[in-house]
């Protein structure tokens, strides 16, 4: 008996009914197989009959009466993509039958040398070959959500940590700095005798420590979540990110943001700001550009940032998400809420993304 081929559907798309017995009559020559085999003999039949019945694998002849060639197998593919598909050939196709593994089939059997085990191993592997598919996308399905769900938590508690930061230890300081102030004020109807100028003086200094430290905890405050996200929506954002930017870079910045952007899921504005200072950062770092335009729009139920500078370009590897953390970090943002990255780059011509982000 064939491992694991026991009571499979089999959905056999021939119109040639000499074939179809020959591939019937192969089947049941093997001991122990038993498959539920169903005919069709035009695409529009199989289509609708994979549409009512359940089928573990598909034998396709790449010529039928409405359909010919490699547009068999993409039809079919592109309607039920999960299943596998298995071409039958002439000897004269075996260019078309590359072109459609090539294209996602799982293999092909020339037509006149089908032999019983042959076409059971084929068979077997197809159904095996497609299961460990499935897994595998399970499990991308999972890390992607892992990815999400990670992304989420972190930037909860970049949220917490931004809170805490700026509501505990920079209220202790503003007191602490208030409190210091009306020390120095004081000092002179203290009634001691003698020179306060050395306090006044340390009393000083540790008022601008505690100036610098203020404007420490404030710049951590704002890098971990900042507070125009959540006051100003994601164009405020944007914004006041740019002017953050134009104090410490030489870097020019234009903007053309559409004011009136309203987003239902404030995740969105949060993953695409996140993406719009990661881009940023490789601007600065990477690019050697003296001019960056950066465009928001919301647009027939997408929306679209897109960052453009006159760097030096980057290269297709460099371009392979696989090779870099931040590109596979922002390729995992977008997707986490189905959204897409565009890459358009030259060396010497600049570098545009677009990250769109579906609103349905």
């Amino acid at each position: 008996m064939i491992s694991g081929l026991r009571e499979k559907g089999l959905l056999l798309i021939e119109d040639n009914p000499v074939d179809q017995l020959l591939v019937k009559d192969a089947l049941g020559s093997v001991p122990g197989l038993v498959v539920n085999v169903v005919c069709a003999d035009t695409m529009a039949g199989a289509l609708e009959a994979a549409a009512h019945r359940r089928f573990e694998v598909v034998l396709l002849d790449l010529g039928l009466p409405d359909s010919v060639g490699i547009d068999s197998f993409l039809t079919f593919n592109r309607r039920y993509p999960e299943l596998p598909v298995i071409v039958l050939t002439g000897l004269d196709d075996f260019g078309v039958s590359i072109d459609a593994i090539r294209n996602g089939a799982q293999d092909f059997i020339v037509k006149g040398e089908i032999h019983p085990w042959s076409l059971a191993r084929a068979i077997r592997y197809a159904i095996e070959r497609n299961d460990l598919r499935r897994e595998v996308n399970a499990s991308r399905n999972s890390l992607r959500r892992l990815t999400v769900r990670l992304q989420h938590i972190r930037e909860e508690e970049r949220i917490r940590i931004s809170r805490e930061v700026h509501d505990g230890l920079g209220q202790k300081l503003t007191a602490l700095k208030l409190d210091m102030a009306w020390m120095e004020r004081h000092i002179p109807d203290i009634g001691v005798s003698g020179d306060t100028s050395e306090m006044s003086e340390r009393i000083g200094e540790a008022t601008m420590l505690l100036d610098a430290t203020m404007e420490t905890v404030q710049k951590i405050a704002v890098e971990l979540r900042p507070s125009s996200l959540d006051h100003l929506g994601l164009t405020g954002a944007i914004r006041d990110e740019v002017r953050r930017l134009g104090q410490r870079t030489q870097l020019r910045i234009g903007l053309d943001l559409q004011q009136d952007v309203v987003l239902a899921d404030h995740g969105i504005a949060t993953t695409l700001f996140r993406i719009f200072q990661e881009l940023m950062t490789n601007v600065i770092r990477h690019a050697q550009a003296q001019e960056v335009k950066v465009v928001l729009r919301q647009q027939d139920g997408m929306l679209s940032l897109i960052v453009m500078d006159d760097g030096i370009g980057m290269s297709p590897e460099s371009l392979n998400v696989n090779h870099s953390l931040g590109l596979l970090g922002i390729h995992e943002r977008a997707e986490s809420h189905r959204g897409t990255v565009e890459y358009r780059s030259a060396a010497g011509a600049g570098t545009q993304v677009r990250i769109s982000i579906p609103q349905g």
